[in-house]
């Protein structure tokens, strides 16, 4: 934009008196937020007829209509903010019950794969017995077997020594 456009903008007048308008606009909203909410409450109390009237008497103290109105006001908060507490409460308290579900379902889980290394475990070992009886059953195989020829040798050398003997005699 060329400085000849900008002066034809209608944004123009804002440029020029950002200043003064920023004054103007923050005490326009220090009014609507301090002074008018004053002005209401006198205006309402004025126009409640009589808002500092007495309505009852209670161990020598006078009770007005304005006594009565705060203490109202009051009891609807605390209620309000009791229900959003228990709200609160009750949203903690689930997810703690999902939670713990979580905490049950894992130790479930580990207590599962704790039997299952267990049974594997077991599985190993009995394996590992069977080889190791397989092993023994071997050894006593071979024992057996050379102890088995270890006599056919004696017998065979017995006869061999028998045999000797007899064609000697022969």
């Amino acid at each position: 934009m060329s400085p000849q456009d900008q002066s034809n903008s209608p944004f123009e007048i804002f440029r020029r008196n950002l200043k003064p308008l920023m004054v103007f606009l923050t005490i326009l909203a220090l009014f609507s937020f301090v002074v008018l909410p004053v002005v209401q409450t006198a205006m309402n109390r004025g126009a409640g007829g009589g808002g500092d009237r007495v309505v009852a008497r209670f161990g020598g103290v006078d009770v007005t209509e304005d006594r009565v109105n705060y203490f109202t006001r009051n009891h609807n908060q605390t209620i309000r903010f009791l229900r959003e507490i228990g709200a609160e409460t009750r949203e903690v308290f689930a997810e703690l019950r999902e939670v713990k579900r979580q905490a049950r379902e894992a130790t479930r889980a580990r207590r599962e794969s704790a039997r299952r290394f267990s049974s594997a475990r077991e599985l190993l070992e009995t394996r590992e017995s069977a080889r190791q009886l397989r092993t023994l059953q071997r050894t006593v195989r071979r024992r057996t077997l050379r102890e088995r020829l270890e006599v056919t040798r004696c017998e065979a050398s017995v006869a061999t020594s028998s045999l000797a003997l007899v064609e000697a005699r022969l």
